[in-house]
């Protein structure tokens, strides 16, 4: 298939935390890029079919002239596609079909039981076939309403980017997003989470992008730290419209969210007039946590050039190969 007829598109692939509703308001300001955030709704707001969702907009999705828009093109296609019903993502409703079939995992053994159960199951196979169609005539209606040339999707989920990356229809991008495992331990510690639990979660994440990562070619896929990108935000963006194939320019001085239709984090309802890298973790983390955290992802953290002493310099090269290459293959 020519590239000329093919929908531009880049995937933000990331842990929480990563600044993704950021980029995604950074991104959607570009005249050429259109971002609504995450493509559908958390699974939980979906099983519980929420009519109080807000659009970064302030308005309920379902009353937003965007989103109306967007669920009619989608629609007039022949697909069921709207508040209640998001035909375009991946996971599965049902907790134990999620757990083997809607997950990217870190384990070799699950992804080859991923895919026998792809060509084993009819009704798998063909609900991703319906989900891909969906996905395509989603991306096309965002990208004609909003007159843009690319679609920027930040919903990070890994399984989501296997299948979005094998649709021929779209010319994918991938913008991969690492965070300093520490702060991300720490916001999940903010939740409850045990940090040991965190930081497992990010390792594993990590290396299921190594894995998939594998199978992008390298000039495709654009490496950024979230810590670099708040230190330099201006140099960052015109890194990522350079990347993605559009007219570099400045970001606006202020990102009202009523100006965007953003859907995911419950940053998309915050105004932002500055943008800071959150370092709480050296304060809010105990030295033990500390230690805990990089017992168990302290190589991989380090691998992305993160110090393992609070005040070591950060260093400015990476490798993105996976130091743990051959338990990925």
């Amino acid at each position: 298939m020519k590239d000329i007829n093919r929908i531009r598109a880049a995937y933000l692939a990331g842990t929480s935390y990563c600044g993704s509703t950021l980029l995604a308001f950074l991104l959607n300001s570009h005249p050429q890029i259109v971002s609504v955030g995450e493509a559908s709704l958390n699974r939980r707001s979906q099983k519980k079919k929420t009519s109080n969702y807000l659009c970064s907009c302030g308005i309920l999705l379902n009353s937003c002239e965007f989103w109306k828009e967007i669920f009619n093109m989608v629609s007039s296609v022949g697909f069921k596609f709207d508040m209640h019903n998001w035909t375009n993502d991946y996971k599965y409703k049902n907790d134990v079909l999620h757990r083997f079939l809607s997950t990217y995992p870190a384990n070799k053994m699950m992804r080859v039981f991923q895919i026998i159960a792809f060509h084993i199951m009819p009704f798998h196979k063909s609900r991703v076939k319906y989900t891909n169609a969906v996905n395509i005539a989603f991306m096309q209606a965002a990208i004609k309403l909003a007159h843009a040339a690319v679609f920027f999707d930040t919903s990070k989920a890994l399984m989501r980017l296997s299948y979005l990356v094998e649709i021929p229809e779209i010319d994918l991008k991938v913008v991969r997003v690492i965070r300093d495992v520490r702060a991300f331990a720490n916001s999940y510690k903010s939740r409850g989470v045990p940090v040991e639990c965190a930081a497992k979660h990010w390792r594993n994440y990590q290396l299921s992008a190594d894995y998939l990562l594998h199978t992008v070619p390298s000039n495709r896929v654009l490496v950024m730290r979230y810590e670099d990108f708040c230190h330099a935000p201006i140099v960052w963006l015109k890194n990522l419209h350079t990347f993605l194939g559009v007219q570099p320019c400045d970001p606006p001085e202020m990102i009202n969210p009523d100006e965007h239709h953003i859907i995911g984090n419950h940053m998309r309802l915050q105004k932002i007039t500055a943008i800071t890298a959150n370092q709480s973790w050296q304060k809010k983390l105990t030295p033990t946590e500390i230690t805990r955290i990089l017992q168990i992802a302290g190589d991989i953290n380090e691998r992305f050039g993160y110090p393992p002493r609070i005040g070591e310099e950060v260093s400015h090269t990476y490798s993105v190969t996976s130091v743990l290459e051959e338990r990925c293959l």
